[in-house]
């Protein structure tokens, strides 16, 4: 009987050979489940010798772990920690990694852009460059000793936070953590970093808190000594709550080295530090700001996991929010799940939810915008009509000609004749033609708007006879028209995946 951690080996062989092919997001998935299934009880270590990789002890070589093995060595990881439940966001974030062209000139550096070490709480990995020498530290033992129990926030002779507020600055208590080389050493520091760490949140100094969080974390990353690393694992997770987190993420607007370290300490608490963002992204009362959590949620590889827990929020303002965020990140792997949103019956979740579609722009999402054109709501029928600008003229032209004569939104039917702009074929002409004619004198008379809207979409288009009709309105009765039809050509430029079509409000 094979292993399971040899299928899991397998099976993220398999992953990242689909990844680097570009392989559908489904078939993606489904083997990332593989990965789940096969390892959720026991975890695997794999670990790369002279080229080879060994799990559990022995040298493993099959067709589905060349590539793994090959991808390994070329972004220097040397151990790839797979952890018991391991998180599908962090499973596929190491795959991407993986996947993604080395940097020969500096090993590891393109994948700890991608994954840095201190980033996995489930995938843990080991590259080369050491920043934090690992002391020896030969005396711990192992089992349900002090130094286990401070690991798993279980009382111990020192407890975090029973001593008093140390008055020695930060780099001399980091220096005393590196030097302690006894359980009761290590104890003793941790507790006064723990102290120095409570005291500064207190007194408001959160730069403070957050410079000896990312020492720990750094230092955590890098430890090859299991007990210490658990140790300052410990340490770290006092500080993972809403409070400690959040303030630490009001940080992230400001510049220098503060930002990148504030990142650091929000990553390394994985979901925990990914909503810590969300809520000062939603409560940012400032565009500026608001663009600074955006920015450094992009940064955070598992801030997809949030955002999907998100989505199946009973709240409709907590579903909107992350509608509108996955749609700003480009969430790919989250498309699934915005799909099953889109009959919510809030009109401004389906707003968000069709929103984001839109800017992810895969095959998929557009087939769904195309059936939204028929949406209750004109919001979204806006967002729909606009949206299919980005197919080709013989897909859009149909879907357009047919919601014109049941749509009586003006709103809608500008935006239903914008993509015909965009569409730039003889039958979308003719359409557009008969939109910007005048109509009788007296009765059927056009709506001006509707009209200067149809000139608008026939001065970015590149046909012959869309010149010919924007010639002929020249000499139109109505001046606005008269104006618009003589004006420069518009450059014809189709809608991507990456035109946002409106700006999300992140309010509640």
């Amino acid at each position: 009987m094979t292993p399971p951690s040899h299928l899991v080996v397998a099976a993220l062989g398999r992953l990242v050979s689909l990844v680097r092919e570009a392989a559908p997001a489904d078939v993606q998935q489904a083997v990332l489940r593989r990965v789940q299934v096969h390892n959720r009880t026991d975890g695997t270590r794999l670990t790369l010798l002279d080229g080879a990789l060994v799990v559990d002890g022995a040298p493993l070589a099959l067709p589905e772990t060349a590539e793994l093995a090959e991808r390994m060595a070329a972004h220097a990881v040397r151990v790839l920690d797979v952890y018991p439940s391991a998180d599908a966001t962090e499973l596929m974030a190491v795959a991407r990694a993986l996947a993604a062209d080395a940097d020969e000139r500096t090993p590891g550096a393109a994948f700890r852009a991608r994954f840095p070490p201190h980033v996995g709480r489930t995938v843990r990995v080991q590259l080369p460059e050491s920043t934090v020498a690992a002391p020896e530290f030969g005396h711990l033992s192992s089992g349900q000793d002090e130094v286990m129990m401070l690991a798993e926030g279980k009382d111990s002779y020192l407890a975090f936070g029973r001593v008093e507020t140390p008055k020695a600055p930060l780099h001399e208590l980091l220096g005393a953590l590196d030097a302690a080389q006894t359980r009761p050493a290590l104890l003793h520091a941790l507790d006064a970093l723990a102290a120095f760490g409570e005291a500064a949140l207190r007194e408001h100094r959160e730069e403070d808190a957050m410079h000896m969080l990312d020492g720990v974390v750094a230092r955590e990353a890098w430890e090859a000594i299991d007990e210490r690393r658990r140790a300052l694992a410990g340490l770290t997770r006092r500080f993972r709550t809403s409070a400690a987190l959040g303030s630490i993420a009001t940080l992230l607007v400001r510049g220098g080295s503060v930002r990148p370290a504030a990142i650091r300490v929000l990553a390394a608490a994985g979901t925990l530090g990914a909503d810590a963002i969300i809520e000062a992204l939603v409560a940012a009362p400032q565009r500026q700001r608001r663009q600074a959590f955006l920015q450094a949620l992009r940064e955070v590889p598992v801030a997809a996991g949030s955002l999907a827990h998100m989505l199946a929020d009973s709240r409709w303002y907590v579903t909107r929010n992350a509608a509108y965020l996955v749609g700003e990140l480009r969430l790919a792997d989250l498309e699934a799940a915005l799909i099953a949103t889109r009959a919510h019956a809030d009109e401004r979740v389906r707003l968000a939810v069709f929103t984001a579609l839109a800017k992810l722009g895969s095959p998929r999402a557009m087939g769904v915008l195309q059936a939204a054109v028929r949406d209750p709501g004109p919001s979204i029928r806006v967002v729909a009509a606009s949206a299919l600008g980005a197919l080709a003229a013989e897909r859009a032209v149909p879907i357009v000609r047919a919601a014109l004569p049941r749509e009586q939104d003006p709103d809608v039917r500008a935006a239903l004749l914008g993509a015909l702009g965009q569409s730039d074929s003889e039958d979308a002409v003719a359409l557009l033609a008969d939109a910007a004619a005048p109509g009788g004198l007296l009765f059927k008379r056009k709506p001006a708007r509707e009209r200067l809207a149809a000139v608008h979409a026939l001065q970015r288009m590149t046909q012959p006879s869309a010149r010919q009709v924007l010639a002929s309105l020249t000499r139109d009765r109505d001046a606005g028209v008269r104006a618009a039809a003589a004006a420069p050509p518009t450059s014809h430029r189709r809608s991507t995946s990456l035109t946002p079509l409106s700006t999300p409000t992140l309010e509640g």
